[in-house]
């Protein structure tokens, strides 16, 4: 099967917010032009069986980016392909990248045919790519998937047929995987949670600090705390031989006098 995807209007790799390609408008987009291109493609694989379906404009992106506009050319295209070509399926993409589809919430999409219509989205573990490198990875994931269906799998409890039309990860090995484990886990900051061996369990953070000691000063805390290791927080070993909180902006640290002495939080400087 073989799915035909108008990517971009003037070739090139793909794809920044000001490529001049993201949005209706933009100095490589004219509607017009992209509208004919539509009907020129369509018409020309009407008869191949194989060819199901054209996804009508890859990730809409960049400033100009507004629903208006969305429903105002896409509606137009979609039409545009149905009229040339009524057996194939047209694939809508939605704004950021192909990211949200929420505006649908409110306002679906008026087209003369129903059954040949389908969403596609986007997702890549980059997408969100600070809340996996700081976060709690079990909590994380709860959010990011809630977040999905919020924004685009919403759709499917509607009957509309949704599309999963790119999803991956970074390959390259430079950076720590986010959110799935692939290569380069091997050049990845190995200190991930604090594991209590003699216990099977790992530290906890129950709280932070009390709302009044100053940030400059060393943040005394509860007790530490050993619980299930799906309710760690995300630490690393950094250089200096310091252990630190990943997901805080204050970027705390473990601090302890000697054997035997209490511990606390304080900020690194």
């Amino acid at each position: 099967m073989v799915i035909l995807d108008n990517h971009v209007s003037r070739p090139r790799w793909c794809c920044s917010a000001n490529d001049g390609n993201g949005f209706f408008g933009d100095a490589d987009f004219d509607p017009e032009v992209w509208i004919d291109g539509l009907v020129k493609m369509a018409a020309m694989f009407a008869g191949v069986g194989n060819v199901v379906g054209m996804s009508i404009r890859n990730e809409l992106r960049g400033p100009r980016q507004n629903t208006d506009d969305w429903y105002r050319y896409m509606q137009r295209g979609a039409e545009a392909v149905h009229a040339a070509n009524p057996r194939v399926l047209v694939i809508l993409s939605g704004l950021n990248n192909d990211n949200d589809l929420s505006f649908l919430h409110r306002r679906p999409v008026h087209l003369s045919f129903s059954h040949e219509v389908a969403f596609e989205v986007h997702w890549y573990s980059f997408s969100d790519p600070h809340q996996w490198a700081g976060g709690n990875a079990n909590r994380v994931c709860a959010r990011v998937a809630a977040s999905v269906v919020r924004r685009m799998l919403y759709l499917l409890d509607r009957g509309w047929p949704v599309f999963l039309s790119e999803f991956g990860v970074d390959n390259r090995g430079r950076r720590q995987p986010r959110p799935f484990r692939g290569p380069g886990l091997a050049e990845a900051p190995p200190y991930k949670v604090l594991f209590h061996p003699a216990t099977g369990l790992c530290v906890v953070r129950r709280s932070l600090m009390p709302a009044a000691t100053p940030l400059d000063l060393a943040l005394p805390v509860q007790p530490l705390e050993l619980g299930p290791c799906n309710e760690t927080e995300a630490w690393e070993y950094s250089g200096e031989h310091r252990l630190v909180l990943r997901d805080t902006l204050l970027r705390l640290c473990l601090r302890a006098e000697g054997a035997g002495r209490k511990w606390a939080y304080t900020t690194l400087n």
